[in-house]
């Protein structure tokens, strides 16, 4: 990945040191029990001055960003603090700005990247140093995308020529340093990184994009993935400045024979992934397209269109839902069945054993891949639900017993989980009858994992498994809770919890 020109550095934030520092104060309090022991456990209330907007952070050091409230809202400016957590003081701190003074649009984003903190003042990205809060270089006019490797970040910018060029540019974490830079031509949003080897990078945007991560060097094989609109669109989290509708693609499918299959605004394609050349590409229906998702089924490539497109930083109902399937050889097509839904897009998909079954607002259906008959079909007016939300993650836990509890997924992979808008999950079976209905406030999602434990949580509390599925811990925390090397913290208003998992895991 690579691209443009010289790092500047842009108008100096104002660090605070010594005795201008924020003071915060601490109390140990009782948060939880160690099962095994029925010992209590402790943790750490930190309170700040204002109210606590975002954390994050590595190893000792916590990122706290700060927000003071006026009246019924918030004030535009906060803090930007730096917390020992080990010392339990503020080691530094920064004036921050959440939003403009009329339109409320976002000013400033905070990144936690490895041991250094992005802070991106519009277009104009900052690097801090974590310990100290100081600057250690600056990037302007770009957009960060990801972190590659353990030392490298990518940089997106838009380009402002009638050709759309768009430019790539990697740069070495600590230093800034220009690793590689590159033009990159695209019309649309970057939707898709991921690393094909250590070396490889593959993009999507408007089509797919290999680079190596060394010298920018790679192949690109052009797809329409987004459509011009009317609206003028300004999205401060993308720095995206076109009027485009963008996300109308899938992510790209990779076979084991080094051959990669992605669907697009116009077209489904197949593509040497060694050389970016087409294999083949079939014409797909005009105006129905949106974001999709593919995947193999025997000798087929099945796309499911999900009938709505990325605008922004949020999604428009765009397109129309439908599954359609092409041979992988040929790309000749077999089957496409639009799925007439009124009431919003396809929200979830599951296949597995030849059939597909998808969840919509007010339906779940269920098709036959081979041929795409429909089969099995449920109403939310005869499941006498309000509306349909998703399948159930994997991730997802319920008790078995007062000590150990067990994945809800896994322990009957015949069945489908469908939630609903009713604070329950829809236990479904093969012929999508319903079988039971689990009270949502009894599943814990799997949200952290820490040293072969599992941390488990839900509105109202955290247990901690061991690789046994045996509880071993209780804590006052929510899933809201997030792991910070090995301190679990969760945050209220102007108040933190700090947990030291160490002080009682393996007790």
């Amino acid at each position: 990945m690579k691209y443009c020109h010289a790092i500047v550095l842009l108008f100096s934030y104002t660090v605070a040191f010594s005795q201008n520092l924020t003071q915060v104060n601490s109390s140990e309090k009782e948060i939880g029990t160690n099962i095994l022991t029925q010992k209590s456990i402790k943790g750490i209330e930190i309170s700040f001055p204002y109210e606590i907007y975002e954390i994050s952070g590595i190893g000792n050091n916590l990122t706290v960003q700060l927000r003071p409230v006026l009246g019924q809202s918030y004030k535009r400016k906060g803090l930007l603090i730096g917390y020992d957590i080990g010392k339990g003081v503020t080691k530094w701190q920064r004036k921050i700005q959440y939003a403009t003074f009329m339109s409320g649009v976002r000013v400033e984003w905070v990144w936690q990247i490895d041991s250094s903190i992005l802070l991106v003042h519009k277009s104009e990205n900052h690097c801090l140093n974590n310990e100290t809060g100081k600057e250690t270089w600056a990037l302007k006019d770009y957009a960060y995308l990801n972190q590659i490797g353990s030392n490298r970040v990518l940089f997106f910018q838009r380009g402002t020529s009638k050709k759309d060029t768009n430019n790539l540019k990697m740069l070495g974490l600590t230093n800034g340093k220009i690793l590689w830079q590159k033009k990159y031509k695209t019309k649309d949003a970057i939707t898709n990184l991921c690393m094909l080897n250590d070396t490889t990078l593959l993009l999507s945007s408007n089509g797919l994009s290999t680079f190596n991560v060394n010298d920018g060097r790679g192949w690109n094989h052009a797809i329409a993935a987004g459509k011009k609109t009317k609206t003028t669109l300004m999205s401060l989290e993308t720095y995206s400045h076109y009027n485009v509708l963008s996300g109308i693609i899938s992510q790209p499918l990779i076979d084991s024979n080094n051959q990669v299959f992605i669907a697009g605004k116009d077209v489904v394609s197949k593509i040497n992934l060694q050389t970016g050349d087409g294999i083949w590409e079939t014409q797909l229906q005009k105006n129905i397209t949106s974001k999709s998702h593919i995947f193999q089924h025997n000798n087929l490539i099945i796309m499911v269109n999900f009938g709505y497109v990325n605008y922004g930083s949020t999604y428009e109902v765009y397109g129309k839902p439908f599954i359609s399937a092409f041979d992988k050889n040929t790309g000749a097509k077999k089957y496409l069945i639009q799925l007439p839904q009124p009431k919003g897009p396809i929200i979830g998909i599951h296949h597995n054993l030849g059939l597909l079954t998808l969840v919509l607002r007010n339906s779940v259906r269920q098709f036959n891949l081979d041929n795409g008959n429909e089969i099995h079909h449920l109403n939310n007016d005869d499941a006498n639900v309000g509306i349909f939300r998703s399948f159930m993650s994997s991730f997802v836990y319920i008790k078995s017993s007062d000590t150990k509890v067990k994945n809800v997924v896994q322990s009957d992979s015949s069945k489908y989980y469908v939630l609903t808008n009713d604070a329950e999950c829809l236990v479904l079976n093969e012929d999508l009858k319903i079988q039971n209905h689990i009270p949502e406030d009894q599943l814990f999602i799997n949200y952290a994992d820490y040293d072969g434990y599992k941390l488990l949580g839900n509105k109202n509390q955290t247990i901690i498994i061991d690789s046994n599925n045996t509880i071993v811990a209780r804590l006052g925390l929510t899933q809201n809770s997030k792991l910070i090397g090995h301190y679990l913290f969760e945050y209220r208003q102007k108040r933190l919890m700090q947990v030291n998992l160490i002080d009682f895991i393996k007790d």
